[in-house]
């Protein structure tokens, strides 16, 4: 019996080990490796054979997370209809570029579209993107009802304690527990950071005792992503639902969708979890993209002082009175060509050459010299959209054009000549897009027509690398991964008014932005100071301190400036100058405006722990505010400098007092701002 019930149990077991072997070859022959020394990531299937990333492990053998293989198969990726006779290798094959580390695999749905998942690592840092390429093997048309940016669903060993986004145009930050079950749904339509149906910036983060993890899509189009708590950790998916989508592949095509960036941090401080994620980032656009180095300009615009009025005789006054502010761009705005399309001076407006040697002129005074245009319009009458146009068409009365076609227009070209003509002709090294490039109804479909100014910035990037990008885009509706890394700045949000009111919306913008946006990007802009009295000198000084989080920027007619306007103004951007020593490593504490709150402000600091420096704005607070505020990211070993460049009065005080005591402020009711300026001694 014994005998018989061990050959028995031998039987079994070998059995059992046969059919072991059968099975796992292909799920050990499926796990390859991505690995640069400070992150690993493994790639593998699930059981019914769908890509993942199956765990992620920092250099000190720290899981971040393991795939949680909820066995929701092709259905997370794939629209229905196209789920079919699954064919291809398990197999991940493994590439290398200058920039990423490439895992790569493949799926053949219906012997017709070539599925590829792609998951890029950076050579350094924990940055890694993901991403869906799509190819018609056959020989008829297919339609792609949506199209998956990525699916998955992470065991952690601390689930996340809550998730993090920020609105479009109000950069209101807005914050959710991660309870089990419970579902955060973020979108935008039409344009990364549209305002249309509460759309949201395309950026996400998971919080909690472990560290954060920070999203941002690489996406100008309209996008859905869906992040849902669970008792082990996260579910997260990103697609472009069938609005944002309307794709039809040609035969033989092949289209590469949007993709997800993701960086892991181990961080739990906000401020230290900010700058490791900003710091990456900034690495790989420089790697990415050839092009000049962040700054922190002092800008001039013309927009809220002349809108399309502007002519020859208004930028004269401009030119003969601009010496004194040392301004690095002089960028003029709408209304100067005779229409779109057509980017020559408006005639009517400018006498021949004028316009050229005015910005030549400017050019002596500026560091740079910009111009605003949207050449993704063309001038027809509205009723007479022209060929390249787009169909059904869109009209835009604001700047009596049509929409083109991206699509159908060779884009790309068409952009690059654009910027190698206003180069040529106006020596410019600033360029601003503006307006609308994508509608709900489109020849083409949206999601080519969105590909199509992507690989159009890109290559104008690639072709101009000195030349100084600013993405307006309708006042920061098109504000993502791929608009923050290849440009220099960018225009958060318009608003025309001055004063108070406008000083508040400047505050609440910039801070919110700079949780996700560069500070060197986040600018705002101090509106037409000329028309404020200059007997209200604290405000004009709160005014203009409202835009100095990240970079500023003067809008006005500079000759109606009186003595005392331009005396304030100098002494603050001289306090901007001594800021800006102080933000250039992305770390800072941010006090964000909330209903009631005394004031609110940002905390700057250098990782060398040299420099730092703080700017405090009364916010709901209307008698005297009185308040400490922990400087923790000095040296504790370290006296430091404590400057207040208003009262002219300077202390030495201990790090170790800074960090654990605080830095006493005090704001009298007549008081609206306050700056500190500290450097080690």
């Amino acid at each position: 019996m014994k005998n018989g019930f061990a050959s028995s149990l031998t039987g079994k077991f070998l059995l059992a080990v046969w059919m072991l072997f059968l099975h796992v070859p292909a799920m050990f022959a499926a796990r390859t490796e991505l690995d640069n020394g400070e992150i690993r990531l493994t790639l593998g299937v699930d059981d019914a054979g769908v890509p993942l990333i199956s765990k992620c492990i920092l250099n000190n053998n720290a899981t971040v997370f393991t795939d949680a293989e909820t066995g929701k198969g092709w259905n997370a990726w794939l629209p229905a209809p196209t789920i079919s006779d699954v064919s291809g290798s398990d197999d991940w094959t493994i590439s290398e570029n200058p920039i990423f580390l490439r895992g790569e695999t493949s799926r053949v749905f219906g012997s017709a579209l070539k599925v590829t998942w792609m998951v890029d690592l950076a050579r350094h840092g924990t940055l890694f993107r993901t991403s869906i390429q799509m190819t018609n093997l056959s020989e008829r048309t297919l339609p792609i009802d949506w199209y998956p940016v990525w699916n998955a669903s992470w065991k952690m060993r601390h689930r996340p304690e809550w998730v993090r986004w920020w609105e479009s145009l109000s950069f209101c930050r807005t914050k959710s527990a991660m309870n089990t079950g419970q579902a955060v749904n973020l979108s935008s339509r039409l344009h990364s950071s549209d305002e249309i149906e509460n759309g949201v910036n395309p950026y996400w983060v998971l919080g909690g005792r472990d560290g954060h993890i920070c999203f941002g899509l690489e996406w100008c189009g309209g996008w859905k992503a869906i992040i849902t708590g669970t008792k082990q950790g996260a579910d997260f998916s990103v697609w472009l639902p069938p609005e944002e989508t309307q794709l039809i592949l040609d035969p033989g095509q092949s289209i590469h969708g949007p993709v997800l960036h993701t960086v892991i941090t181990r961080e739990s401080d906000d401020s230290l979890a900010r700058a490791d994620w900003m710091r990456q980032r900034v690495a790989l656009a420089q790697e990415r993209f050839a092009m000049p180095p962040p700054a922190f300009y002092l800008g001039y615009n013309n927009w809220y002082t002349t809108r399309f009025q502007i002519n020859g005789e208004f930028l004269r006054r401009q030119v003969n009175y601009m010496a004194p502010f040392g301004f690095d761009a002089f960028v003029i705005d709408a209304g100067w060509y005779k229409n779109v399309g057509d980017w020559t001076p408006d005639e009517t407006k400018f006498q021949p050459g004028e316009f050229e040697s005015l910005l030549k002129s400017a050019g002596r005074h500026a560091g740079t010299t910009g111009i605003w245009t949207c050449p993704q319009f063309v001038h027809a009458p509205a009723d007479a959209p022209p060929s390249q146009a787009d169909r059904p068409g869109f009209y835009r009365e604001f700047i009596d054009g049509h929409l083109l076609d991206l699509d159908g227009c060779n884009f790309s070209e068409l952009l690059k000549n654009h910027v190698a003509f206003l180069r040529n002709r106006y020596g410019i090294a600033w360029w601003k897009y503006d307006q609308d490039f994508f509608m709900n109804e489109t020849r083409a479909g949206v999601m080519r027509n969105v590909i199509a100014f992507q690989e159009a910035l890109k290559a104008v990037r690639h072709v101009n690398p000195d030349l100084i990008i600013e993405n307006c885009q309708s006042g920061g509706r098109m504000i993502n991964e791929l608009t923050v890394q290849a440009c220099q700045t960018q225009w958060l949000r318009d608003g025309g008014n001055n004063g108070l009111e406008h000083a508040r919306q400047n505050i609440r913008v910039a801070l919110g932005a700079m949780e996700f946006v560069f500070p060197w990007q986040a600018c705002r802009w101090t509106n037409n100071i000329s028309r404020m009295s200059p007997d209200d000198r604290e405000l004009i000084r709160y005014y203009c301190r409202s835009a100095m989080a990240g970079s500023w920027g003067i809008v006005d007619d500079l000759s109606n400036l009186t003595d005392a306007h331009r005396r304030i103004i100098l002494e603050e951007i001289q306090n901007y100058r001594r800021l800006n020593e102080s933000k250039t490593d992305c770390l800072y504490d941010l006090i964000l405006p909330t209903e009631g709150g005394s004031y609110a402000g940002v905390l700057f600091f250098t990782t060398a722990k040299e420099r730092a420096a703080a700017i405090f704005c009364r916010w709901d607070g209307k008698d005297t505010i009185q308040d400490r505020v922990l400087f923790k990211h000095l040296n504790r070993q370290t006296d430091y400098r404590v400057e207040n460049p208003d009262s002219h009065e300077i202390e030495i005080l201990s790090g170790e007092c800074l960090i654990q005591e605080g830095l006493p402020i005090v704001m009298e009711p007549e008081k609206w701002s306050l700056i500190y300026l500290l450097s080690a001694v």
